[in-house]
């Protein structure tokens, strides 16, 4: 990818930290290897990425201390983006009855399905409500 190794992370482009995390998908890149005997050689094949392997090993391991050591690597905190909300910028806009949606997700389901019953909804899917069948 041309990038010179010994450039702090943070200084590299956007596009080379997500190939350096995420992995370059289908697309190949050049690795240069020494060989045993001291010679160059140079192979084309996808890159996995930090972010993939570490979790494939994670899964793909039989040893807990492997998995032990993996673990450190692994955390759960929420998305700065979201806050954890797990929706994008456009549904964590949308209100219903003043609550906005990320918070209604977070309810559990009987919350959620009292919240439902009582709500009054205008049009026409609620003019039919408490009228006669």
């Amino acid at each position: 990818h041309g990038f010179d190794v010994d450039t702090p992370f943070a200084e590299l482009p956007v596009a080379i930290r997500e190939v350096i995390l995420h992995g370059s998908g289908e697309r190949k890149i050049e690795f240069r290897y020494l060989s045993e005997r001291g010679g160059e050689l140079i192979r084309r094949h996808p890159f996995e990425g930090i972010i993939p392997n570490l979790e494939r090993r994670y899964r793909e391991t039989d040893s807990n201390l492997i998995r032990e050591e993996l673990a450190k690597f692994i955390s759960a905190r929420p998305c700065p983006g979201c806050g954890g909300a797990r929706l994008n910028q456009a549904a964590r806009h949308v209100f219903i009855d003043d609550v906005a949606l990320p918070e209604l997700t977070a309810w559990s389901v009987s919350q959620t399905q009292a919240f439902f019953a009582r709500l009054d909804l205008p049009g026409r899917r609620g003019e039919g409500q408490g009228a006669e069948q």
